[in-house]
């Protein structure tokens, strides 16, 4: 494959919108006959539940069967111990496991086939040249737990693959583990980090501590390069779909690689759509994947563009906002951590980096956004923009730099207090 080449696979990135709806008919058929041939219980029902019959599923008639959510699943995998009737595939027919975390509940086991680590795969490469990174020409740092999760295993995995020289730190937990990735990164100065906000937080602390220059030594982006990379990529999670999108050189959202999934974004009541930009749930439907989802609300906010990209790519648009379970209601106004790091992150009275930060929620509803940050002067001029941005009462308690509880991995942006 040439260099030079805009896109990794130009038929399907840039046909026209019919000729894809058509392609997901024809891939959302083939996904229903799975479920009746397996068979998969736990979408047959739902299909069933909803009129269609084997080979009938559609875009058409897909808003008809009933979305489920992770409770449903461990639902199912109570009834039928011990990994539920929605896999869509045997275990003797998996080639890898992995756990989630847990971290909104009983941890669900996961398993891939071969043709799911493929499509994954395909979806990765797809990600990585539409953002000009190519085969052989980059170092990709990744810092992804490994053990029984799957975000190290799967992201060494699909780099290799697709060609590049792949250094797996690990999350930098402590000073003990971080100097011998720093030393080894100075040597190699990567192309790019794939890496949390909070592990790239640690890394550029660490970076200083231990006497290098971030930039020049470590090619590290800073602490505030973490919000951009919220919006870089877009993904269903390991137990949907990992690899779901990624921006293009036009920076203006993540390309949604939608021959290999529906994307619905629906309003987290009704389950209905809502207009193109506006933020609700993403559903996914899976493509080509044996162990495959039909409208899962993996309770993620997002948003979708549907205007024309102007690289060409004729893809819709993604932007991830955040974790439903994150929403803070401020009288009667929900507002997400992504709203706050972005006016945190300007230079302000706070000082740079952008401040460590947690938002307190108080029950369901509160009369006041209170926001606690590290920084150096009193965040007033913070306070007068989140006001005017989210139209409601803000308070920012301003702590000493370091003072903070630091993640390795996923941070706790909101924290619940009476």
């Amino acid at each position: 494959m040439a260099s030079s080449r805009i896109f990794y696979d130009e038929a399907l990135q840039t046909m026209s919108r019919e000729d894809r709806r058509a392609l997901q008919d024809e891939r959302l058929a083939a996904a229903s006959e799975r479920i009746y041939d397996v068979p998969i219980p736990f979408f047959r029902r739902r299909l069933e539940e909803a009129g269609i019959g084997r080979g009938e599923l559609s875009l058409a008639n897909l808003s008809s069967v009933r979305p489920f959510v992770k409770a449903d699943l461990r639902q199912s995998e109570a009834e039928h111990p011990p990994f539920g009737d929605y896999r869509g595939a045997a275990v003797m027919d998996c080639v890898r496991v992995a756990q989630t975390t847990g971290t909104t509940g009983k941890p669900t086991v996961l398993f891939w086939t071969p043709r799911d680590l493929e499509v994954e795969y395909r979806a990765y490469a797809r990600n990585q040249w539409r953002q000009g990174y190519k085969p052989g020409e980059t170092i990709m740092v990744t810092a992804h737990p490994g053990y029984l999760n799957n975000g190290e295993p799967m992201n060494r995995a699909a780099a290799e693959r697709y060609g590049f020289l792949c250094v797996s730190i690990g999350p930098p937990t402590d000073d003990k583990s971080i100097e011998p990735a720093l030393r080894l990164l100075s040597l190699l100065k990567p192309n790019r980090y794939v890496v949390l906000g909070p592990a790239l937080q640690r890394l550029n602390e660490a970076a200083v501590k231990f006497g290098y220059d971030p930039v020049e030594d470590l090619r590290l982006p800073p602490p505030d390069d973490s919000i951009a990379f919220q919006w870089r990529q877009i993904s269903a999670g390991a137990d949907a779909f990992s690899y779901l999108g990624t921006e293009c050189s036009e920076q203006a959202g993540a390309h949604l690689n939608e021959d290999l999934a529906v994307v619905e974004v629906l309003d987290p009541v009704t389950y209905e759509p809502v207009p193109p930009g506006e933020r609700g749930n993403l559903v996914i439907t899976t493509l080509e994947r044996d162990s495959l989802v039909v409208r899962y609300d993996i309770g993620d906010v997002v948003r979708v563009e549907e205007a024309p990209c102007p690289c060409g790519e004729t893809t819709r648009r993604g932007f991830y906002d955040g974790r439903r379970g994150d929403v803070v209601n401020v009288d009667g106004t929900e507002v997400m951590p992504i709203d706050v790091a972005v006016e945190l992150a300007k230079d302000d009275d706070l000082g740079r980096p952008g401040p460590v930060y947690q938002l307190v929620r108080r029950g369901e509803t509160q009369k006041r956004l209170e926001i606690r940050a590290e920084g150096d002067g009193g965040g007033h001029n913070a306070e007068l923009r989140l006001e005017e941005k989210l139209g409601v009462d803000v308070e920012i308690t301003v702590l000493p730099r370091g003072t903070m509880a630091r993640a390795s991995y996923k941070p706790s942006l909101v924290v619940d207090e009476q």
